[in-house]
């Protein structure tokens, strides 16, 4: 469980980097489409969007690190309760509701 919480945090911290980067660029280039000029060169758009992309990094791996662990306690809430769903809906149809604590035995 240790590498997802890696690769998800990992991952959050790229994807961040991406979505700042692409957002910048969309700006330029509304701009440079409103005002007829060239668009900006993509050496400085590139390094305008690595230096913002890394002051949000840590947002970008808190985000990650928070999915990861919504996804590994969902998956394990799954895991726990599948099989008492099924033997409670089992014993359901058996004693006609009762629970195996209340349950009385047939004389």
């Amino acid at each position: 469980m240790k590498w997802f919480y890696i690769g998800c945090s990992a991952g959050g911290g790229l994807l961040i980097m991406v979505f700042v980067g692409y957002q910048m660029w969309a700006y330029f280039h509304r701009y440079a489409v409103a005002t007829s000029r060239a668009d900006i060169q993509i050496n400085v758009l590139a390094v305008m969007a690595i230096g913002v992309g890394i002051v949000l990094v840590p947002v970008g791996i808190a985000l990650g690190l928070l999915a990861a662990v919504v996804i590994e306690r969902g998956v394990s809430l799954h895991r726990r309760r599948r099989p008492q769903h099924l033997a409670s809906r089992a014993e359901d149809t058996n004693s006609g509701g009762a629970s195996w604590v209340t349950r009385r035995p047939d004389p």
